[in-house]
């Protein structure tokens, strides 16, 4: 596994590599290392401040030690600036299944409320020589520029906005070198939460702009909730042979114990049941999660197929026009049992309902 580090200046990247060498024992490279070792041998007539051409110039080198950790199975953590936003041109599939990445980045309003931080923290894994021209408003630009650089091409983007160290703690506690996933499996599907790296591969292969948005926005759910990432990751629905024929996502689960669901098949599949089989399954699993009250879905007013999915999966209308159309819903089974403790019927007695939770139903006691 190779983890890349990126970000702009001043956002912690090598106290993070430090963190994750810690946690992992896996080794790292600053790439800032790498650059200044080249300086000063003479191997470039480039300096400090060429950051431009440095990119150009070093990542190449960066690019081929990533391929060789790769191949020669080791592993590796990689921090710098000197990172391209287009990185993933340069790996094929034979890499890319091997190498992470984050991006970490500050917003304007951490940089305002914590400058003064900032700047007093700047030297705390390596000494900065000169840091006089390192400005709020210079944070700012180059932090946005890194934003937007990478959120646009789908990759994980850390952003800090209240609390740096909450922000850091989460990622080393959720990240593992090896994807852990959750399956569900059906009569004819097997269905489970995609990697990061699926997610970005489905990004970058879609053409269509509103469903590329839908999933940068699912990828970004996953990297801001790591702890509820399974209700912001895309599912894979897949036959039993491995053969991808859609997808579905939450879209969150809300306080009030709501999920909203949205799903696809692939035009080659429709008209299987794969969508209804997918969608029961999926349906089933959320009531057996702690919270969840029902799952409702919205379908395009004329998209009679989809409606008629939710219907034969045990939705009903909700009565309500949602964004994209009528909203249907489905409520956690209400299971109703009778307690007797061979006691003769009392008189003019009434009990209260009262409601509590057993594994996927609510049990009404009367």
């Amino acid at each position: 596994m190779v983890l890349l580090i990126t970000g702009a200046s001043h956002t912690g990247k090598t106290l993070l590599a430090q963190r994750m060498l810690e946690k992992i024992s896996v080794p790292y490279l600053s790439i800032d290392h790498l650059k200044m070792g080249l300086i000063r041998s003479g191997n470039t007539p480039l300096t400090p401040e060429d950051d431009e051409e440095l990119t150009g110039y070093l990542w190449p080198v960066v690019r081929e030690m990533v391929k060789t950790a790769v191949e020669n199975r080791q592993g590796l953590i990689v921090e710098g600036c000197y990172i391209p936003f287009d990185w993933r041109r340069d790996f094929d599939e034979t890499y890319l299944p091997s190498i992470r990445f984050v991006c970490l980045t500050m917003t304007d309003r951490y940089i305002d409320a914590h400058f003064a931080d900032i700047m007093a923290h700047a030297s705390d894994i390596e000494a900065r020589l000169d840091d006089t021209a390192c400005t709020a408003d210079r944070l700012k630009e180059e932090n946005r520029k890194y934003d937007a650089g990478f959120s646009e091409r789908g990759e994980m983007v850390l952003r800090i906005d209240t609390d740096y160290e909450a922000a850091i703690r989460s990622f080393l506690e959720n990240f593992s070198a090896e994807e852990q996933t959750m399956q569900i499996e059906t009569a004819r599907l097997k269905i489970r939460m995609a990697s990061q790296q699926e997610m970005l591969h489905l990004i970058g292969q879609q053409t269509e702009e509103d469903l590329k948005a839908a999933y940068q926005e699912m990828l970004q759910g996953c990297l801001d909730h790591p702890d509820q990432k399974e209700w912001y990751a895309v599912w894979m629905i897949e036959k039993q042979d491995g053969t991808f024929v859609g997808d579905y996502s939450f879209k969150g689960l809300q306080a009030d114990g709501s999920a909203e669901i949205g799903y696809g098949i692939l035009d080659a599949y429709q008209g299987c049941g794969y969508a209804t089989e997918a969608v029961d399954a999926a349906v089933k699993w959320a009531f057996r999660q702690p919270g969840v009250r029902r799952v409702e879905a919205e379908t395009d007013p004329g998209n009679r197929a989809s409606q008629r999915v939710l219907e034969k999966c045990g939705f009903v209308p909700a009565g309500i026009l949602g964004k994209e159309g009528p909203r249907y819903r489905r409520e956690k089974p209400v299971r109703t049992c009778e307690i007797s403790a061979g006691i003769p019927p009392l008189q003019n007695c009434h009990l209260n309902v009262t409601r509590f939770d057993v594994g996927e139903g609510t049990v009404s006691v009367r």
